[in-house]
């Protein structure tokens, strides 16, 4: 597994965790790409968020799974704010 991936899996176990225990993201110790994510999501939840509820046709935002919501929003930041190419950030929910 390489560096970015460990540290995309240490970013959403923080975003699950905060998402599943209803608080804040910990940035805390963690790799400087995951930190780099982890920052990302928390300025721009809000919108992050707004995404999900307007493009998740059927579903509604509370009902979506934690673990699901939480792909999510990493995978829309890395799209929208981050430096990997679409091919890359869409293997990351696909899982392929």
């Amino acid at each position: 597994m390489s560096a970015r991936s460990k540290a995309r899996k240490e970013a959403l176990d923080q975003i699950f965790e905060a998402d599943l225990r209803g608080h804040a993201i910990n940035v805390g110790e963690v790799r400087d790409y995951a930190a780099e994510i982890l920052q990302g999501v928390i300025a721009n939840q809000s919108r992050i968020d707004e995404f999900i509820r307007t493009y998740a046709q059927g579903w509604d935002f509370d009902r979506i799974p934690n673990v699901d919501r939480s792909i999510l929003r990493l995978a829309i930041w890395e799209l929208m704010w981050g430096s990997v190419p679409e091919s890359v950030a869409i293997a990351i929910v696909t899982g392929k």
